[in-house]
């Protein structure tokens, strides 16, 4: 073939001489016709041809080979299957695959040594996985081969990413080519296209002295635009490259979590050589959050990375990043860009504190970050604050000025007026690993009024400042704060601040006395002290609510809570007041201990210890118990009022809406006073549901008077008005005693009791009204007798006016009752219906006769209606019988008659009405029946001086006090 192509002249010889140089191979057949007049004619086959690349023009192997020419031209068919492509274009030192080849077109030679190849517009190569159908035309330039080409894929499905890398040709520079086959991880690629215009030589045509463009479409893009930061993923991309310039845009794309709108990967030249560079802009938003990810996995790990570890953002942003990355080795990646913050939450882990609605934008370039104009609001108050941050020699160092300006009105009524402040926040993360922070405010309080009780309170225009230090490293941090002489506040935390190590509150001076023992003992690790003046606990329990209505629901249960709950509290005050209740020179420790609280109270009034145990999942107490265990409580408080308010309406009382998160309360006290009321030894049980509130038990004993109630506290509900309920049984072995015990000046001598009730009202227990008082009052008295005294302290008696009817009877008939009314038992029933007290069954069994009485009171107007009957009846001495007829006997009468019959019977009936009202009685005698008494004839015999008491008489006497006077009444 080589030789045949002598046979053409010179420029024949000078091809022979070309596929000669590039190693031809292979067998052709030729068949060769020479005609004078037309021409040289010939035709050629080849099976299984190989050449190498020359002038330009890429070498092909294992393909087969059909010419026809005629003189100086030919056209030509290249075909084949398992062929290759060579041409150091594409490979320096590998041939290309082709499963396919079908090549056709023109050859042209010329006399002055140019020549002219043509590839026909239907021509094919398929590459491993990318076939492409292409036109073109060369011819000779002065160096190599001019190239007027188009190309594109013909390929039904989107080609692999990997395809991409596999055929990326080496004409693109060597480090495009190194770029571009990490850079671009995977992906789609579809509509593949090549338009190629001038002379290889001059390629990549600086000076426009040619034209090259190529283009393709790619979906699912997974782009990694430098190899130590995160990649671009599941973006859709156009990759452009014309002339020296590659421009990769990529849309819709995600950089970690970060949504990139559009990002821009260019290469301005792509033969720069030592200058050659990428730059890359991104447009992306998303949650600030995902910025941190993103800056660790880049060559910003160590500044704008551990910033974001120290700063961390979250909420939606805006942000523009640039990069420009050399392609050769060198260090010097630039990135800058801004991020816009709207509406952002910032955590700053070294304060432990979220900083929230910042708004602003964040300046970076590299290492040095810088935000002038950012405001935010921390636990809702504004503030404004600037950012700096920069490389030094031995750190990267970050710095926050912050101020403010904040109203305090809100907090109405516990404060009030403007609070400025400012505060300085350091940031040094050391090159050798590790950080250090320290953030320092001062507030400045003259405009402020703080409405609490002392020593916090304090009144606008006086002079005070707030100072609060937090610093720490990553092995603690250390917070301090001072209001004054006000109050202090030390904590030391561990690095991650999840432990406290140690701690330390004051409020008020500092105390001058000696430490309590129980701080030495316990060792604790955080200690609370409280020096108050004399407090009054209601106020400071008002503020405590007002407090607890800024705090959000559950903060008491929260973590940070937890941390900073004290294991040791001590309060001193001279005197707390609750109400009408008085402590003086009060002390009050407590501590934890496993699932409980402890405390001990001392004062000159109680001496407690008090157990708050805490509810236990995983034991019997399923609910919280507060216990107390008194020694003594000695209270003083107003006197109880002499009647029941009537018909006032209810005080205006703070009332709780439930009792559901009301522990279990048990008291036990061995001596309790309350005024001037001894209580002797007490204990009670306190039990509380969602709208009840339960006396499950209540006991008092003293000298044997027993007192045992339960009762209920209903609140008032959508279908109940609020109720309270008493109930319970009282008994004493000499109730005249009780009262007289009690100061109240009582007509009951030497007489036991037992007394039942069940009561009810509307109304909290506080807000008992007349006018709903329902329930019954059983009671009953032994042996014992009245007396004529003031009984207005005690109600049950009151109610029947009996100090009214006992000065009547004695007034009547002085000598049966000068000694007082003496009975074997008296007892009845009270039904109290609306503040109607009403008696059906009350009877006094007497010495000197039978009473009963019936009628009601009503507790309202306060007026009585009662109808009494008092029977006589003949077991004492002749006196007393004469004394029951209308006119008294003659003192004779009384020395010859000594005694009655046995079993004597009534000689007489008296009926009363009592009218009137509580406060001033009305008793009028209605009726008087008398008949004679008859008289043993064996007593008209007896002597006076064998006069012998009688049985009656003993009895009278026995129930009378060793002396005959009469008590005194009031």
């Amino acid at each position: 073939m080589l030789e045949l192509l002598n046979l053409f002249g010179s420029q024949g010889a000078q091809v022979s001489e070309q596929f000669a140089e590039r190693d031809t191979q292979g067998l052709i057949d030729v068949v060769y016709e020479s005609d004078i007049d037309d021409g040289a004619r010939w035709f050629a086959r080849g099976e299984a041809l190989s050449w190498g690349q020359f002038a330009g023009v890429p070498g092909l192997s294992n393909v087969n080979l059909r010419l026809r020419g005629i003189d100086n031209q030919l056209h030509w068919q290249l075909d084949g299957e398992n062929a290759s492509f060579i041409s150091r274009a594409l490979d320096y030192d590998d041939p290309w695959p082709l499963s396919k080849v079908a090549l056709s077109g023109q050859f042209l030679w010329f006399e002055d040594g140019d020549w002219q190849l043509r590839v026909a517009p239907q021509s094919e190569l398929h590459l491993d996985g990318l076939e492409i159908g292409l036109a073109a035309t060369l011819t000779p330039s002065e160096r190599s081969v001019h190239v007027d080409a188009v190309a594109k894929s013909l390929n039904q499905q989107p080609i692999d990413a990997e395809v991409l890398r596999r055929h990326l040709p080496v004409v693109m520079g060597d480090n495009l080519h190194d770029y571009l086959s990490v850079a671009l991880q995977d992906g789609q690629a579809q509509d593949l296209a090549m338009v190629w215009r001038g002379a290889v030589e001059h390629f990549p045509y600086h000076d426009n002295q040619g034209l090259f463009e190529a283009r393709a479409r790619i979906t699912e893009l997974n782009y990694k635009f430098q190899p130590n930061w995160r990649p671009i993923y599941d973006a859709t991309a156009v990759v452009n490259f014309r002339n020296e310039r590659m421009h990769i845009t990529a849309t819709d794309g995600l950089l970690g979590n970060i949504a990139i709108a559009q990002a821009d990967v260019v290469l301005p030249d792509l033969l720069a050589r030592e200058q050659a560079r990428l730059d890359i802009s991104a447009t992306i938003s998303g949650n600030a959050n995902e910025l941190k990810p993103i800056f660790d996995e880049s060559p910003l790990a160590n500044s704008l990375g551990a910033t974001f570890s120290e700063l961390q953002l979250s909420g939606p942003i805006a942000s523009e990043l640039e990069l420009t990355i050399p392609l050769v080795n060198s260090a010097d990646v630039v990135a800058q860009g801004y991020a816009q913050l709207d509406d952002v939450t910032m955590y700053v882990r070294g304060l432990n504190e979220n900083f929230r609605n910042v708004h602003g934008r964040v300046n970076f370039r590299n290492d040095v970050i810088d935000a002038q104009d950012l405001i935010m609001t921390w636990r809702g108050f504004p503030l404004q604050a600037t950012l700096n941050s920069a490389q030094r020699e031995d750190d990267y160092f970050v710095e926050v000025d912050a101020s403010g300006t904040w109203e305090l009105d809100e907090f109405a009524p516990l404060t009030a007026g403007e609070m400025p402040w400012q505060a300085d926040f350091n940031l040094s993360l050391p090159k050798d690993g590790g950080y250090s922070f320290r953030w320092q405010q001062t507030a400045d309080l003259q405009p402020v009024a703080i409405n609490v009780p002392a020593p916090l309170s304090k009144a606008a225009d006086e002079s005070e400042q707030l100072e609060l230090s937090v610093s720490g490293s990553e092995d603690s941090i250390l917070v301090n704060a001072e209001l004054g002489e006000k109050m202090m506040l030390e904590l030391q935390f561990d690095g991650g601040a999840e432990v406290l190590q140690s701690g330390y509150a004051r409020i008020g001076r500092v105390l001058t006395r000696a430490p309590n023992p129980n701080v030495l003992r316990l060792n604790p690790t955080f200690t609370v002290e409280a020096n108050m003046p004399p407090s009054d606990v209601a106020v400071w329990l008002e503020k405590y609510h007002h407090l607890q209505s800024f705090l959000p629901e559950g903060s008491g249960e929260s973590e940070l809570a937890q941390l900073l709950r004290p294991d040791y509290v001590q309060l001193i005050s001279p005197q707390l007041s609750y109400g009408d209740l008085l402590l003086n020179d009060v002390t009050v420790v407590g501590w934890p201990e496993q699932d409980r609280w402890r405390a001990r109270i001392d004062s000159q009034q109680v001496i407690t210890d008090v157990e708050w145990r805490l509810a236990t999942a995983n034991s019997e107490r399923s609910r919280s118990q507060l216990v107390f265990d008194a020694e003594f409580i000695e209270l003083h408080g107003k006197r109880p009022k002499e009647v029941i308010d009537e018909t006032s309406p209810f005080e205006e009382i703070s009332l709780p809406r439930s009792f559901a998160k009301l522990p279990d309360i048990y008291l036990t006290c061995k001596r309790c006073r309350y005024d001037i009321y001894d209580l002797g030894e007490v204990s009670l049980h306190l039990r509380g549901e969602d709208k009840l509130l339960e006396l499950v038990d209540f006991n008092a004993q003293h000298r044997n008077h027993t007192l045992k109630a339960s009762g209920t506290w209903a609140l008032e509900t959508e279908t109940q008005h609020p109720q309270t309920r008493i109930f319970g049984e009282f008994t004493s072995p000499d109730f005249g005693e009780f009262l007289e015990n009690y100061e109240f000046t009582s007509m009951v001598r030497d007489s036991n009791a037992t007394i039942a009730f069940d009561l009810s009202y509307l109304g909290a227990p506080q807000q008992i009204q007349a006018t709903s008082l329902n329930g019954t009052v059983n009671w009953r008295l032994g042996q014992g007798y009245l007396n004529e005294v003031s009984d207005r302290g005690a109600r049950l008696f009151s109610l029947l006016s009996l100090d009214s009817i006992l000065r009547k009877l004695r007034f009547d008939f002085r000598d049966v009752f000068a000694n007082g009314l003496f009975y074997t038992n008296f007892s009845g029933d009270f039904n109290i219906v609306n503040g109607i007290v009403s008696t059906e069954n009350t009877q006094l069994n007497g010495a000197a006769g039978d009473m009963e009485v019936k009628g009601q009171t009503n507790l309202m107007t306060r007026t009585l209606d009662y109808d009494l009957q008092f029977v006589p009846k003949v077991t004492s001495s002749l006196p007393v019988i004469l004394a029951w007829m209308i006119n008294p006997p003659s003192g004779l009468a009384a020395l010859v008659i000594d005694r009655m019959l046995h079993d004597a019977k009534v000689i007489s009936r008296l009926e009363y009405k009592i009218s009137g009202t509580m406060d001033e009685p009305l008793i009028e005698e209605i009726a008087r029946d008398s008949r004679d008494a008859p008289i043993p004839p064996e007593v008209q015999n007896e002597p006076e001086s064998e006069q012998q008491p009688s049985s009656t008489d003993g009895a009278a006497n026995d129930e009378q006090p060793a002396s005959a006077t009469e008590p005194t009444g009031n």
